[in-house]
């Protein structure tokens, strides 16, 4: 049994609805992405406004596990010498229309999205670190080669 993100009650895992409040949940089945589904939903929650990002919430324990291993797992990319234009779908000269919800816009815009928001992420989170300097961490680590 999970609990609905915006209420705390019990669902049943093919629960579409939540049997207390009526909140539709996350699509909990099988989905692209590293995140675990009961962290997708936590996360619906925080954006929907029913929870607070709570350091202290199990579902927090796990998105930041996930996170930060799949930020560690970014290396191995460049170890692998793996070009993201042979992995992604995206379209470079599709611009995106704003706003976009990432929850219902198509793979190559959420991948585009995404990387935005990594990007994003990076810089805001590390006091004196901008994205020309990662970026040119990034190409010395390649150089290094």
């Amino acid at each position: 049994m999970s609990e609905c993100p915006y209420c705390g009650g019990p669902i049943a895992e093919d629960d579409r609805y939540c049997p207390r409040c009526g909140e539709r949940q996350t699509d909990r089945g099988d989905r692209e992405g590293f995140l675990d589904p009961a962290v997708v939903q936590y996360l619906d929650g925080i954006r929907n406004g029913a929870r607070t990002f709570d350091p202290d919430s199990p579902y927090h324990d796990r998105f930041e596990r996930e996170v930060a291993a799949a930020i560690g797992d970014f290396a191995h990319l460049l170890g692998a010498g793996v070009d993201l234009h042979d992995v992604l779908t995206v379209d470079q000269s599709a611009p995106i229309e704003s706003p976009v919800d990432p929850v219902e816009a198509d793979p190559a815009t959420r991948q585009l999205l995404g990387l935005a928001v990594l990007l994003g992420l990076a810089t805001e989170s590390f006091s004196g670190v901008d994205s020309d300097e990662l970026l040119a961490s990034y190409h010395e680590l390649q150089d290094r080669d």
